[in-house]
C-alpha cells in the first residue's frame, strides 16, 4: 500500500488547501451540484403553489 500523497507545507494554512487533492475536489464539486439540483428541484416545485392565486397553500411557503 503506497502513503497518501501529503500536501505542500504552505497549503496547510490556507482554507483552499483541501481543493488541491484532485480526489477531494472532484467528490467537492459532485456534492455542489447535487446540492444546486435539488434547491432548483425544491424552488420547481414550490413555484407553481405560489405562482397560482388561487391556492390555498401560498401562505404556507412563499
Amino acid at each position: 500500500m503506497s502513503a497518501s500523497p501529503t500536501p505542500p507545507a504552505d497549503a496547510v494554512t490556507s482554507a483552499w488547501a483541501p481543493l488541491r487533492l484532485a480526489a477531494f475536489r472532484s467528490l467537492w464539486l459532485a456534492v455542489l451540484a447535487s446540492n444546486v439540483g435539488t434547491w432548483m428541484q425544491a424552488v420547481g416545485g414550490r413555484w407553481p403553489g405560489c405562482r397560482s392565486p388561487t391556492s390555498t397553500t401560498t401562505a404556507l411557503w412563499c
